[in-house]
């Protein structure tokens, strides 16, 4: 007989960043048995995010958390779990529980970190040029955060003034603004 309750192996969001995936190791128990939004608290970047409902994922090994608001971008998103006290053994267990087939309940968790898949490009919503005492930076800020790990080299840009090339020396990536 199976004792061991089912363990959670990841934690996503949807593309559309609308539902968050919790993948455990087993397969689940039925849908009826999924535990109610309040059992579950999300967070982005720090703020709360309401889960509107829950349900057991088509492969039967996750369960799917929709979200009041999505979850995009480069933000930071965390998911914790109440488990509900399992009943005492021989009892009916009526719980609503993340469980596996044999009854198992899933433990609770807290803070588990989400990974948040981001597929929308960011786009330049503006740009400016300073001038300071050793060159001239042209700021370009995005609709979004950026990796500063991965900056492109310089000779990714051409900066045009007056129908000439200026070439860029430099490229740093800090927030939303890219600097030449």
């Amino acid at each position: 007989s199976d004792s061991t309750a089912p363990v959670l192996q990841t934690a996503a969001t949807s593309v559309d960043g609308k539902t968050i995936v919790l993948t455990y190791d087993e397969t689940l128990g039925a849908s009826t048995t999924m535990p109610a939004a309040g059992a579950f608290s999300v967070t982005s970047d720090g703020v709360a995010v309401v889960v509107s409902s829950v349900a057991r994922g088509l492969d039967g090994k996750s369960v799917v958390l929709t979200l009041a608001t999505a979850i995009t971008g480069l933000k930071t998103a965390a998911v914790s779990y109440t488990a509900p006290a399992a009943p005492a053994a021989g009892t009916l267990d009526l719980t609503l529980a993340t469980r596996d087939l044999s009854g198992n309940h899933a433990a609770s968790f807290s803070a588990q970190p989400v990974t948040v898949i981001d597929t929308t490009a960011p786009t330049v919503l503006s740009g400016n040029a300073y001038t300071t005492a050793d060159a001239t930076v042209l700021v370009l800020n995005a609709s979004e955060a950026l990796l500063d790990s991965q900056v492109p080299a310089p000779s990714a840009f051409t900066v045009m003034l007056d129908n000439k090339s200026n070439p860029v020396t430099a490229v740093s990536v800090v927030g939303t603004q890219v600097r030449l």
